[in-house]
């Protein structure tokens, strides 16, 4: 009787394994073989605490707003200085999560720094952007560094300016054009 050992990788939540399979073959009948037993073994290779947009929490516009009225979470807009300039929410603060350049948009490379330096890990921040997809990679970022309490708000800052919570002026004066946008919004 010959023995053959076939591991293949296997993940389950944060954790992977190997998952063994002993396989027992037959000296009379080498073609035959049959399966003594498949056992998901107990130890992990490695543990895998990566986050990804599926962890980002995300919440409405009107959800942000009863959360920022309650006064238990921060706006934290990550949009670019000029963007926030042109309008943005009260209380917020700005740490562009993106430059704009020559060559196109690059990340911010002190983005980081600059949340902690006005943030701690288990502050409950609110994280907006134009649209929603800068904000969503800065709340990927911001649960691999450590911070707790991260959520998008969906629609980003154009949403906030379309539900009418942005004040009396007119919604092209606040919002700035976004190719994930409608013209007409």
């Amino acid at each position: 009787m010959i023995k053959l050992y076939n591991f293949k990788p296997y993940s389950f939540k944060s954790y992977s394994y190997v998952l063994s399979s002993t396989f027992i073959i037959s000296e009379e009948d080498p073609h035959k073989r049959r399966s003594n037993k498949t056992s998901l073994q107990g130890f992990p290779m490695e543990k895998t605490n990566t986050k990804t947009f599926e962890d980002v929490e995300s919440v409405d516009v009107y959800t942000a707003k009863g959360l920022l009225t309650i006064g238990h979470h921060r706006y934290l807009d990550v949009r670019t200085n000029e963007e926030f300039a042109k309008s943005h929410f009260d209380d917020a603060l700005n740490i562009p999560y993106m430059f704009k350049t020559d060559e196109g948009r690059i990340v911010n490379p002190d983005f980081l720094p600059q949340v902690a330096s006005v943030c701690k890990k288990d502050d409950n921040l609110i994280v907006a952007c134009n649209s929603g997809g800068r904000a969503t990679r800065a709340c990927v970022d911001l649960l691999n560094a450590g911070y707790e309490h991260v959520a998008n708000m969906e629609g980003g800052y154009s949403a906030w300016v379309d539900a009418g919570f942005a004040g009396d002026k007119p919604a092209a004066e606040l919002k700035t054009a976004c190719k994930f946008r409608p013209k007409d919004n």
